[in-house]
């Protein structure tokens, strides 16, 4: 899959403290990932760890913290679950906050492009 990056703005939850940076758009990832020298000057502060899988097939723990995210161009902001990786690593845009913005990947123009959004419209829970 091609690789391109998008700017991206990390803020910690509570928004006291921001921070620019181009980030991988990984269509493949679940959570966003900041390398731990931004989580450290954000204030992130890892709720629990969680084993996952890299894409070089190592399995590593890592921390997870809260933050949120916004796409300057768009102006909109998401909550979500970051990943703290070790210094150095890529900063990643993954699907949990691309779905919180309503956005699908183009590899082929490499460009985020707006999409319809799946809601569960039936099951056999009973309603709140």
């Amino acid at each position: 899959m091609p690789i391109f990056r998008k700017r991206l703005r990390v803020y910690n939850a509570a928004a006291s403290r921001s921070e620019e940076v181009d980030a991988v758009v990984d269509s493949g990832s679940i959570f966003c990932q900041v390398p731990q020298d931004m989580a450290d000057r954000l204030e992130l502060a890892p709720f629990a760890t969680r084993r996952l899988r890299m894409a070089d097939g190592r399995v590593v723990e890592l921390g997870l913290a809260n933050a949120m995210v916004e796409l300057p161009e768009q102006g909109e902001v998401a909550a979500t679950t970051m990943v703290i990786a070790q210094v150095g690593a890529a900063a990643i845009l993954g699907t949990m906050a691309l779905d919180s913005f309503g956005l699908g990947v183009d590899t082929a123009e490499q460009r985020l492009i707006p999409k319809v959004l799946e809601l569960l419209t039936q099951t056999n829970w009973p309603t709140i």
